[in-house]
């Protein structure tokens, strides 16, 4: 929640950045062609089974920011209940647009995970020089 509260104070300079989901993104989204009442399921096991396809939707973001913004209060939009939406624009009743602040939570965690695979990848390869060096050092 504090990257989110971070972030709010930056959303009139983000909007500036030109920050703005895609028109038509409801054409892109994995649900599309999909039986609707999927995603209106009612109980926690249900919900959360059903909102599993969001997560690799390539328009989970703009999905939803809509719901914010509009404030639908039925359904999975984004990966996000009904309940869990209520509860962040409880937290957050000024936001007017959601999108600028979701895409920069998301380039924050990419890089994220981006820096992670990269020092694992050079710990890897610390390890087995390491290895290599010692077998080597055994052989002679």
């Amino acid at each position: 929640m504090v990257q989110i509260t971070t972030l709010i104070a930056h959303e009139h300079e983000t909007a500036a950045e030109g920050i703005q989901p895609a028109k038509d993104w409801f054409l892109r989204g994995l649900c599309q062609g999909s039986d609707p009442e999927q995603l209106f399921v009612e109980g926690h096991s249900a919900q959360k089974e059903a909102r599993k396809v969001c997560f690799e939707c390539p328009v989970r973001l703009e999905c939803l920011a809509d719901a914010l913004d509009n404030r639908v209060n039925w359904g999975i939009w984004g990966g996000m209940t009904e309940r869990e939406r209520r509860s962040l624009l409880r937290r957050f009743p000024d936001v007017e647009s959601w999108f600028p602040i979701l895409r920069r939570i998301q380039d924050e965690q990419d890089d994220q995970r981006r820096s992670a695979r990269e020092k694992l990848a050079e710990l890897w390869h610390s390890k087995l020089e390491r290895e290599n060096g010692s077998s080597e050092t055994i052989c002679r």
